[in-house]
């Protein structure tokens, strides 16, 4: 009797009242048998399958539960389980009807399940949001059955699971009580499947330059299913392996999806036996062989001929296109107009289902309608329909790469159309996958490279303590040299700095603008981008020995001096090559996975030394760290107030998608562009007003800024405004850090304001409110507390150190009474009473 077994888990997220004020069941799943009761894994057998049930469940004390009944026919994969790998015959091409215990798992964290089936065919069967406070019904996001994934191999289309849906003549809804399952007998089909705890993929230290001490890798399961082409297939992608990995985390409706494929074993087995060096084609792309003057030497590369000979070509595959996720969604989890009939979503634009991926360039997010029940006029056809794959190739040659790895398509489930909960929820996707992008240094780019102007700077910061100097564009400062005198200098001043507390790091343009007539100099014709008319591009191609060489320089510099921090301008910016001769791809199909795959890579050796990086692109998830916030460089060449304004607004709307500190923004000290004396900032004693709201409005944002020339202060009373900002930054530190709630935009008609809030911490809002007027304002301004985490009253502390304590209003809110003097600044600090 199914209805007799019993898995309590909590529908809620944060708790589920249990004995009294009660027993917190978050992400662990608890099972309750007679008088005891133990995590899931640790007293269940791993063939014991389990059946959950779908309501909320409240236990007064364990000894009401039933006991635990044996099931047979589902499993429930915790994200808190051990390792487990399970296998399993195909199935035969049938059709049969649904039946919600036979044969199903399902991943599923508390707040986010994802349902499989293994009859007729492997493939997702359900994706449900689970209740919540906030969302108290569990909701399906799916309409319909699609693929796990679509792969093209050699033009040769086939889709991966296999499994389909019958029995009705639409797609607008997924009638579980009489959908019939069918079998694709061409796809490729299940073989096993296994899971682990998910890897980290980037290196990092925990807390490193004071982030939060979050975990990493992330908790949670990974789910690991293998596949195998059809018996129809040619025989050489027979001899392919293909994976789809799915990994959920702890504590949020979060869901990474990713797509594997290599030759099997005996393929690759025969084909390192062809090769001349099989030793050296095992070797990764960014092991670095140092040699000769410049310290650099071409690198072995392992292609189809170095592996199988003069058969390389019938035995090669090439991958296409790959398809990573498709999703047949009901039309509140798309973006509005995604799906069909001009009927908009009452979900806000961007639908409750966030969809996103891990790589900078070439991969698509596509919402659109599903045309497969076009022709029925009556059918509700065209309901939306996600699917990301890549812009261009990939193209990757199997036999060239020891295993082909997609990109990751992320997917957060929102419970809510409201804009900023959205916001909040779409951040944690890049706090818990790459939580380096939380460190925080205040840093001062220096605009001369000279050891004596190096030193004096260093001095100034260490007096008002600010973290990191940095060796800017233009400082005549010189990354790609092996110069043993040049490097022992560097590494001189380097040392110096350290012992006063400072990391010092560099700025390099690395790939954009090196190519033929690039501004930042020419690599060498060998190595730059070849467009499709055969002529030279601007960039070099960051798929040829130029990556290698560029790799060797940096990681030679770090070694050698203590370098701690690379500004890498111009990292690879999507472009493809149409070159043949290049050592890490084989021509213009896979030139963009290939330079993005080498990009990723030369990032994460930066991260395995704990070097932090400034880039100005979105390489966050392989390593890096900061880029441009807010702003277009030549707003840095506006007359300074204007600057500052325009500058605020940015950070204002950026941070609604991207973290405080994942972005950097500029104070040009000295002119920058060609603004001229309107627009620099010396002398600073001068201009000393807006150089206090460029320091206040940037660490008030916990935004770090490029404070950039020769000094620091010039008068003890510049040297005193910089100090009291610093203190103010690092006195409140991580809740600067954390994430904003936006008041009032900038408009410089009135004031603005934006709350910082974790209710994590003591200090659990900090209010950074501007008055950009010539006016003196009077007014109430209310402050949102929601998301502080209190309830009921706040202590409130103001930037004069008075405190109060307020009580909350039915919206979680409080009402600051304000009198701001003109081009002033306020702030309030909120804690618990």
């Amino acid at each position: 009797d199914l209805s007799a077994a019993v898995t309590s888990l909590s529908r809620h997220g944060a708790s589920t009242a249990c004995a009294g004020e009660g027993m917190r069941l978050q992400t662990a799943l608890v099972i309750f048998t007679g008088l005891s009761y133990a995590s899931l894994g640790a007293e269940l057998p791993a063939d014991w399958l389990v059946e959950t049930i779908s309501t909320p469940t409240t236990l007064s004390e364990p000894t009401q539960a039933p006991k635990l009944v044996k099931v047979m026919r589902m499993l429930i994969l915790r994200t808190d389980l051990p390792p487990t790998r399970h296998s399993q015959s195909r199935h035969p091409s049938t059709s049969r009807q649904f039946d919600s215990t036979d044969g199903l798992v399902s991943l599923s964290n508390a707040l986010l399940t994802r349902t499989f089936t293994f009859s007729p065919a492997f493939g997702t069967v359900d994706l449900v949001g689970e209740a919540t406070a906030v969302s108290p019904l569990a909701t399906s996001v799916l309409r319909d059955i699609a693929p796990e994934a679509v792969v093209t191999l050699d033009g040769t289309t086939y889709s991966v699971g296999g499994l389909g849906l019958g029995g009705q003549n639409h797609s607008a809804y997924y009638n579980r009580s009489s959908a019939a399952l069918t079998a694709d007998p061409d796809a490729f089909t299940y073989v096993r499947h296994s899971t682990s705890a998910p890897v980290a993929p980037v290196p990092w230290t925990r807390g490193a330059r004071h982030a939060p001490n979050v975990s990493w890798p992330p908790k949670g399961l990974h789910l690991e299913v293998e596949f195998e082409a059809p018996q129809s297939a040619p025989e050489e992608h027979q001899r392919v392996s293909l994976s789809v990995h799915y990994e959920m985390y702890q504590g949020v409706p979060l869901l990474s999806k990713w797509v594997s494929m290599s030759m099997s074993t005996a393929a690759l087995q025969e084909g390192e036996a062809a090769a001349q060096a099989g030793a050296e084609s095992k070797m990764t792309p960014l092991q670095i062989l140092r040699s000769g003057s410049t310290g650099w030497t071409a690198k072995p590369t392992t292609s189809a001929k170095a592996r199988f000979g003069a058969d390389a070509k019938d035995k090669d595959v090439v991958v296409t296109s790959v398809v990573v996720e498709m999703l047949e969604v009901n039309a509140p989890f798309a973006p509005a107009n995604a799906g069909s009939s001009g009927a908009l979503s009452p979900a806000a634009a961007q639908g409750r289902l966030h969809v996103e991926t891990d790589q900078a360039h070439s991969t698509l997010v596509n919402w659109g309608r599903d045309e497969h029940w076009a022709d029925e006029t009556d059918a509700g056809a065209n309901e939306p329909r996600l699917n990301t794959t890549y812009e261009v190739g990939p193209g990757v040659h199997l036999a060239s790469v020891d295993e082909f790895t997609s990109f990751r398509t992320f997917e957060l489930l929102v419970e809510t159309e409201e804009m900023e909960r959205q916001s909040l929820a779409q951040k944690q996707i890049v706090r818990r996958l790459a939580p380096w992008t939380s460190e925080n240094p205040i840093f001062f780019h220096i605009a001369d490279a000279s050891s004596s102007a190096v030193r004096a700077a260093v001095d100034q910061m260490a007096e008002v303590g600010m973290d990191m100097l940095i060796y800017s564009f233009g400082s005549d400062f010189v990354l790609e040299t092996d110069d043993p005198d040049y490097l022992a200098a560097i590494a001189s001043d380097i040392a110096y700095a350290n012992a006063k507390g400072i990391e010092v790091g560099g700025y390099d343009l690395i790939c954009e603008e090196r190519g033929n007539g690039g501004y930042g100099g020419n690599v060498g014709n060998q190595w730059d981008t070849v467009n499709e008319d055969g002529t030279f591009g601007l960039d070099a191609c960051f798929a040829s020995g130029w990556a290698d060489k560029m790799t060797d320089y940096a990681l030679n510099f770090i070694d050698v001096t203590g370098l701690s921090m690379l500004e890498t301008d111009g990292p690879y910016g999507g472009a493809e090559c149409s070159s043949t001769n290049h050592s890490h791809h084989v021509g213009f199909e896979d030139s963009v996975y290939m330079q993005t795959q080498m990009t990723g890579r030369f990032y994460t050796d930066l991260r395995s030394k704990n070097v932090f990086i400034n880039q100005p692109d979105n390489y966050f998830y392989q390593g890096g760290q900061k880029t441009g916030m807010g702003y277009s460089e030549d707003q840095y060449s506006l007359p300074r107030w204007e600057d500052l304004s325009v500058s605020r607004q940015g950070m204002f709307d950026d941070t609604y998608y991207r973290t405080p500190t994942q972005g950097w923004m500029f104070v040009p000290l000295v002119d920058y562009h060609g603004g001229g004396d309107a627009a620099a900032f010396e002398p600073l004693s001068e201009h000393l007003q807006e150089y206090e709201w460029a320091l206040a409005q940037y660490l008030g944002y916990g935004t770090a800024a490029c404070y950039r020339g020769t000094r620091l202060y010039d008068t003890d009373e510049t040297k005193a405004v910089v100090k009291k900002w610093v203190d103010f930054y690092k006195a409140h530190r991580q809740i600067l850090i954390s994430d904003i709630v936006h008041v009032r935009r900038p408009d410089m008609q009135g004031i603005d304001a934006v709350l910082h809030v974790n209710p994590q911490l003591s200090e659990v809002g900090l209010a950074m409110v501007f008055n950009p007027t010539q006016e003196r304002v009077e007014e109430v301004l209310r402050m949102p507390l929601y998301y502080t985490g209190l309830t009921d009253a706040a202590k409130v502390t103001n930037s004069e150190g008075n405190t109060t304590t307020m009580n909350l209003g039915r919206g979680y809110d409080v009402d600051l009474q304000l009198t701001m003097e003109p081009m002033s600044i306020e702030w309030f600090v909120f804690e618990r009473t």
